[in-house]
């Protein structure tokens, strides 16, 4: 099994059913990566550090995805309507858009299927991802922007002690291949 680790500032794949990031050639890494790799691929969720992360979720592991194996989409066009930009939720949306009313992660993988941790971990501790940089290695990243980090975990124990962390049910978003960009 392969486990790839994204930085989010939540995690809602009812309502937000991509694995999006803010650069379509980062989204395009990614999806190559998990394709190169085969159905044995997970990606999981850190909540980040960020002022639009809930505090009880900064640093924790929040979920664990299954990919679609579908194009990429447009992230406008699968989210949920109470995600999406209008001039009476502005304020409220504005960690999803930037000033221009641009959305500030455009792109995205299908999510196929999911699952919240029933008790989200810190993803710093020892057993899970630890220091992530000792964990694994960073699939893409760029310096300058400072965003589209990716990891990729090697180290098969850790790996297999987040798969086997307690789980809710499963959710299936539903993604039609008609959306794809």
């Amino acid at each position: 099994m392969r486990l790839w680790v994204v930085h989010m500032n939540g995690f809602t794949p009812e309502t937000w059913p991509v694995v999006s990031l803010p650069r379509l050639g980062s989204v395009k890494n990614l999806k190559h990566k998990i394709d190169e790799a085969g159905s044995e691929t997970r990606v999981v969720f850190v909540g980040t550090g960020g002022k639009y992360t809930k505090k009880h979720e900064k640093g924790k592991l929040l979920g664990l995805v299954d990919i679609h194996d579908m194009p990429i989409f447009n992230t406008e066009e699968v989210i949920d309507e109470k995600h999406k930009w209008s001039d009476e939720n502005k304020t409220e949306r504005s960690e999803i858009y930037n000033d221009a009313g641009m959305i500030r992660w455009p792109t995205g993988i299908a999510i196929k299927r999911s699952w919240y941790f029933k008790e989200p971990p810190d993803a710093k501790s020892e057993h899970l991802l630890g220091i992530l940089n000792a964990a694994g290695k960073k699939v893409f990243y760029n310096p300058n922007l400072g965003i589209g980090n990716a990891w990729e975990v090697e180290d098969k124990k850790r790996v297999e002690n987040i798969l086997n962390l307690p789980r809710g049910d499963e959710i299936y978003p539903n993604i039609d291949p008609a959306q794809a960009d």
